[in-house]
């Protein structure tokens, strides 16, 4: 969280916690995205799990949506987050993840909504052939309800662990698809489509990530 003040001069910036996780055990591995709201409020989005323990089967991980009301005084606390469409979710809300279910690479929000995907452990303690299921959510971006096709929260998109998510558009088109891959999947899924709030779209420039 940063104090409100109006200079441009970093000196005169602050920080400060913006949430205690009161202990719990739920690191965070992926940076946090920001948003603002109809009245220019900053929010912030980030999603809980342990790159390091894909494979762990009973932790419990948190996706998390929370005003930065920039007062550096109060530290909120995650346990004080409620569910989204509950009292007091005006100001932030949280969605508890399935056992097991964790957020392990980068989200987006775009248009108004807020997209990111989970990776679910298999349970099986066979782990030949075992590789657990990859889901992807799009919710309101200050809401958390359902923003994907017939206004659902999340679907399934494929074995493994899911990449980033992002969005395209063709050169000219209206209409783009948010796309994701899998680590076992065959092709890129992309089957949510979504407007374009710009119109036409045009090729300023291209980069190839892989060769970085």
């Amino acid at each position: 969280s940063a104090s409100a003040n109006t200079g441009c001069d970093t000196g005169d910036w602050r920080g400060s916690m913006l949430l205690r996780n009161n202990g719990s055990d739920t690191p965070i591995y992926t940076a946090p995205i920001v948003a603002l709201d109809n009245t220019r409020k900053p929010w912030v989005y980030w999603g809980t799990g342990d790159k390091t323990k894909p494979g762990a089967t009973t932790t419990q991980d948190y996706f998390y949506a929370v005003k930065d009301d920039q007062d550096i005084g109060t530290v909120k606390l995650a346990a004080d987050i409620p569910a989204p469409g509950s009292s007091g979710s005006a100001a932030g809300w949280r969605f508890q993840l399935d056992s097991g279910e964790k957020v392990l690479s980068e989200s987006l929000v775009f248009n108004k909504v807020l997209y990111f995907a989970t990776y679910i452990a298999p349970t099986t303690t066979n782990l030949c052939g075992a590789v657990g299921k990859a889901r992807l959510y799009g919710v309101d971006y200050l809401t958390g309800a359902g923003r994907l096709r017939n206004g659902v929260q999340s679907v399934e998109i494929g074995d493994g662990i899911p990449s980033d998510v992002g969005v395209t558009f063709g050169k000219g088109k209206r209409k783009g698809r948010i796309i994701v891959n899998t680590s076992h999947a065959s092709a890129i899924w992309d089957d949510e489509e979504v407007d374009n709030p710009f119109g036409d779209t045009k090729t300023l420039y291209w980069k190839d990530r892989k060769i970085e």
